[in-house]
C-alpha cells in the first residue's frame, strides 16, 4: 500500500526524472530505518520487566515513532515537490485549474435592470434570445467567442457574442466557501513564479459571491 502511494507522488507531483527516482529510493530507506528501529525497540522491551516505565516506552514506540516518520516524510515531500498547497488542494475541488476552465453564466439577481431592458434576460441570466436559438436549432454549435483578459483594458472583456453578453469563461481558482476566485483561462498560478507576476495574475482574476456566477453544464455547451 505504501508502494502505491509513494509512486503515485513520485508520478504524478515530481516533474523531474532524476528526482523521481531519488525520492523513490529516500522512501524505501526511510521506511526500512523506521521498521528496524521499531523492531530493536519491542524486542528490547520483551526482554524488561512489564512495569509502569515500559508501558510508557511502549507508547513512545507504538506511536512516537511513526507520527516522527511521517513529518520526515512531509518534509522530504515538500523538498522534492513544487506546489504542494495546490496539489493537496486540487484533488478534492478546493481549487481548480485552466484546464478546468468552463462557461459561466451571471445570476438574475446580480443583473443590471438597464441589462434586462436592452438585452431581454430571462431564465438563470441566458438572454431570451439566446434561448430561442437554442429551441430553435438544439445543438452544441452556439456560436460563441471565448472570454479572455483584455491586457489593453486592463480587465476581463466581455463576451462578443450577440446572443450571451452576460457569459464569462475561465475556472475557480479558489473554489470553497461563500467567496470565490474565478479567473480566466490564460491565468496561471501552478508552477514557480516571482512575487510580481503572481500580484499581475491575481490582478486579472475577480472576487465574487458564490451565487453570483451559475456553471453551465458541458453536455450543452460546446467547449
Amino acid at each position: 500500500m505504501l508502494l502505491v502511494v509513494v509512486l503515485s507522488i513520485a508520478a504524478n507531483w515530481i516533474d523531474d526524472e532524476n528526482f523521481q527516482w531519488l525520492f523513490l529510493i529516500y522512501s524505501l530507506i526511510l521506511v526500512a530505518a523506521n521498521s528496524l528501529v521499531a523492531a530493536a525497540l519491542l524486542n528490547d522491551n520483551k526482554n524488561k520487566i512489564n512495569d509502569n516505565k515500559n508501558k510508557i516506552t511502549n507508547k513512545i514506540v507504538y506511536y512516537g515513532f511513526p507520527i516522527l516518520f511521517c513529518l520526515v516524510y512531509w518534509v522530504s515531500i515538500a523538498f522534492f515537490t513544487d506546489d504542494i498547497p495546490q496539489k493537496l488542494l486540487y484533488p478534492i475541488r478546493f481549487i481548480e485549474i485552466p484546464k478546468d476552465s468552463g462557461w459561466y453564466i451571471i445570476s438574475n439577481k446580480y443583473q443590471r435592470k438597464e441589462d434586462f431592458e436592452l438585452h431581454g434576460i430571462g431564465v438563470n441570466g441566458m438572454t431570451t434570445e439566446g434561448m430561442e436559438y437554442i429551441k430553435k436549432n438544439f445543438t452544441r454549435e452556439v456560436p460563441s467567442e471565448g472570454i479572455d483578459f483584455d491586457d489593453e483594458k486592463n480587465k476581463c472583456a466581455q463576451p462578443k457574442d450577440k446572443l450571451q453578453k452576460n457569459a464569462l469563461y475561465g475556472y475557480m481558482a479558489w473554489n470553497l466557501g461563500e467567496v470565490k476566485v474565478f479567473c480566466p483561462r490564460s491565468v496561471q498560478f501552478y508552477g514557480k513564479h516571482t512575487e510580481q507576476e503572481l500580484l499581475l495574475a491575481s490582478q486579472k482574476c475577480l472576487v465574487l459571491k458564490a451565487d453570483i456566477l451559475q456553471s453551465l453544464d458541458r453536455q450543452y455547451i460546446p467547449y
